[in-house]
């Protein structure tokens, strides 16, 4: 199952590499974050939902873009 991140950014045509421009970090490091397999920090989150935002005028809540376990 895609992540809703996934799904998000690629309906707002925005690219890991243009995700990683904005964060500061290489492209490979998104995409582990997109994979779940490192942690987004808070301010990532923040400028990844508002990238989502600037691209698509629609606001997608932090708890849907980034899901966390109740492990």
């Amino acid at each position: 199952m895609k992540s809703v991140l996934k799904v998000e950014l690629y309906k707002a045509g925005i690219t890991q590499k243009e995700v990683a421009e904005r964060l500061g970090i290489r492209s490979q490091a998104v995409c582990a974050k997109v994979n779940g397999k490192t942690r987004v920090t808070t301010d990532e989150a923040f400028m990844i939902q508002d990238m989502i935002l600037e691209k698509t005028q629609k606001l997608v809540p932090l708890r849907e873009l980034f899901p966390t376990s109740t492990n």
